[in-house]
């Protein structure tokens, strides 16, 4: 199968598939700012059974938030922050700031926000990504030391493992070839916080793991339903609770 890629930004497998002067059979249709708004994707997480940080209209959520920590120290409370969705159709860190409940109120009070869960003393923050290209999947971990966003900026990336194939029934797989959801690990509990259907490689480490040519067989596989010859080598299949 001939398949082309449509899309506002470049990544290491694209000389793989179909070029310019060839009719395609299939469009992998990889936009950066395309699929769900925030709000429904958080919906969509919820559909799926999938954990997420409290969220809702900043109007909404600041005042439940608030009245839940009533009883702590107004220090406290008043350090807390939400995330605010200033953008919903933005990915890679952009289109979102962290604000303290009073001044979500004050400058969003419309906008979609997200609780702020720290994952890391400080500034810093870790994520954790479960990356579908084609049937396969992998774990990534991501993690910045300044700024509240991991997947952005100054980040270490580091390939944690390969989890296994695909099925139409794995959350998600019907939007596109590639899926990319990132998580919050707080506890031993696994919080989805954002969903990308044109998620970038290059600089992944995936890149050394699954050759151009394999990025190619695996999409072509989604597409056509055979993943008859898609793996390179096995590895271990583990979650990132058991690999960290």
């Amino acid at each position: 199968m001939k398949i082309k890629i449509k899309s506002d930004f470049r990544d290491y497998y694209d000389h793989a598939f179909c070029g310019s002067y060839e009719t395609p059979d299939a469009v992998f249709q990889r936009q950066s700012t395309g699929g769900m708004s925030r709000s429904a994707m958080f919906a969509a997480f919820e559909l799926a059974g999938l954990l997420t940080p409290r969220h809702g209209l900043v109007r909404d959520l600041v005042p439940a938030l608030k009245a839940e920590y009533a009883n702590y120290p107004k220090e406290l409370w008043q350090m807390m922050q939400v995330v605010v969705h200033i953008d919903e159709q933005a990915h890679a860190g952009d289109g979102k700031v962290a604000l303290s409940f009073d001044a979500a109120e004050t400058q969003y009070p419309a906008a979609f926000a997200v609780e702020f869960l720290p994952t890391v003393a400080g500034v810093g923050a870790i994520s954790y990504r479960h990356l579908r290209v084609g049937k396969r999947m992998f774990w990534l971990r991501c993690t910045r030391l300044d700024d509240w966003r991991s997947n952005c900026g100054d980040v270490q990336i580091e390939f944690m493992c390969e989890a296994g194939s695909a099925t139409p029934d794995t959350p998600f797989f019907d939007l596109s070839p590639m899926v990319a959801v990132d998580f919050l690990r707080i506890g031993n509990q696994m919080y989805a916080i954002d969903l990308n259907i044109a998620p970038g490689l290059r600089g992944t480490g995936i890149e050394k793991i699954v050759r151009s040519t394999a990025v190619l067989q695996a999409v072509d596989a989604w597409f056509t339903g055979d993943d008859t010859g898609i793996y390179e080598k096995s590895l271990s299949l583990q979650s990132p609770s058991q690999s960290a």
